[in-house]
């Protein structure tokens, strides 16, 4: 769907409790992780983490 917006429940690549700590940072759509990547470093994430995330997060977003 072009101008969908996913919330990040949907990416396998957060663990359930990183899915909880974000929630908490109001961090809900997958659009808001690819505009602030920062809010994953805050919740203590590796760069190598970061990095899978944001691309499957990209790869989900790319048509938008």
């Amino acid at each position: 769907d072009k101008g969908a917006l996913y919330p990040i429940t949907c990416l396998t690549t957060l663990s359930m409790i990183e899915k909880e700590k974000l929630l908490v940072l109001d961090q809900i759509l997958v659009k808001d992780l690819i505009d602030n990547p920062q809010i994953l470093v805050k919740i203590e994430l590796s760069d190598n983490r970061i990095k899978n995330i944001l691309a499957e997060a990209s790869q989900l977003c790319k048509h938008i």
